[in-house]
């Protein structure tokens, strides 16, 4: 029953590491196409809205 019970756990933290994994790579890929081609002066003001939200009324802080 400890066995069972030891293998039923490593196959839900390889399934919750798998979905992390998988939503890292999706969150990656969006973020870098979001990028591509931007010039630095854009990407600076992304970074900059990023740190600071709620100074431009993006997101209730």
């Amino acid at each position: 029953m400890i066995h069972l019970t030891a293998t039923t756990g490593a196959m839900n933290l390889e399934q919750y590491f798998e979905s992390v994994e998988h939503s890292a790579r999706m969150v990656s890929t969006l973020v870098s196409d979001s990028f591509d081609g931007m010039s630095i002066e854009d990407l600076a003001g992304q970074v900059e809205h990023a740190r600071n939200p709620a100074k431009y009324g993006h997101f209730d802080c």
